[in-house]
């Protein structure tokens, strides 16, 4: 199975999860087996694990999740990219009332994970967009 595409194209691959954080497991594994496929290397998939499962706990604690989030894939050449709609209000701080993070701590994360992941306005909610090597494919 070939998960080539180019940036105009549909995801290689895609997932809607509901807004509710006991649906991160389910991220993980799709951004772990699509890693693994395209041959990331291990601390890469990790990575993006985690930086796409953050997006996504954002997503459901600024609550503009209602519809659910889409995790979506493309293979662009050597590249694997993921892409997390909505993402939240990256930066704001968490409606946690017993939260004491700083306002940008995981977008510092997320940056932190991937120095080339991007952050968009998508009308209202943010869009995070990652990249890391797919070398093996």
């Amino acid at each position: 199975m070939s998960l080539d595409a180019d940036e105009t194209d549909e995801p290689s691959a895609s997932i809607r999860i509901p807004p509710s954080s006991a649906y991160l497991a389910t991220v993980r594994a799709f951004v772990g087996a699509i890693g693994r496929h395209c041959a990331c290397s291990e601390e890469a998939v990790e990575d993006l694990r985690l930086a796409t499962t953050e997006a996504c706990a954002q997503a459901i604690e600024d609550g503009v999740a209602t519809d659910g989030i889409d995790v979506r894939a493309w293979v662009l050449g050597d590249r694997l990219r993921m892409e997390v709609e909505p993402a939240g209000a990256i930066g704001s701080r968490s409606t946690d009332r017993d939260s004491d993070a700083p306002p940008d701590v995981r977008r510092a994360l997320i940056t932190a994970l991937d120095p080339e992941a991007t952050f968009a306005d998508a009308g209202g909610h943010l869009v995070v967009r990652l990249s890391v090597p797919a070398d093996g494919r």
